[in-house]
């Protein structure tokens, strides 16, 4: 006897495994909002950093899907860090969060260095849905072996990458 075949497809019956972050920022208030947001959105607070150089470690371990990157800390920044936290996990989406004080040159630059976004912290109330829509776009880009890692910025909503 054989059964009919189901409506359903199996990946679509798959429990959907939650989007991994580590948010790297001095500001125990903002990682705190941050960690609040994520957790409503269904997503997997992973680490926690307060410096670039911990921020390195922590990513080394944990492999999330995204990485929350302050730029202005003490120590090591997140621009000094970048560079690393890509090479540490190159399958991260590492997107600039911080204070929305650089010009788009400065944004183009991070860009260059690694980073798939910027996003301004006053748009922190957004952040689970800037997230979801640009994974998904940064996902879709890195799919293809040759396809670029870098976005563009806009000024549109958060001036995050496109």
């Amino acid at each position: 006897m054989t059964s009919a075949p189901s409506a359903v497809p199996d990946d679509a019956r798959l429990p959907e495994v939650p989007v991994t972050v580590v948010v790297v920022d001095d500001d125990p208030d903002v990682r705190l909002l941050v960690r609040h947001k994520l957790r409503r959105a269904g997503m997997e607070l992973v680490g926690e950093a307060c410096d670039g150089a911990d921020a390195v470690e922590v990513v080394h371990r944990t492999q999330p899907d995204v990485v929350l990157l302050d730029l202005h800390m003490p120590g090591t920044s997140g621009d000094e860090a970048l560079p690393h936290l890509v090479g540490v996990a190159p399958s991260a989406m590492v997107v600039i969060f911080s204070a929305g004080d650089l010009c788009e040159a400065g944004r183009r630059e991070l860009l260059r260095k690694g980073a798939a976004a910027y996003y301004d912290k006053a748009d922190a109330f957004q952040l689970s849905d800037l997230l979801t829509e640009d994974l998904a776009r940064f996902r879709r880009a890195t799919a293809c072996q040759d396809g670029p890692r870098l976005t563009t910025v806009t000024e549109e909503g958060a001036g995050r990458g496109s």
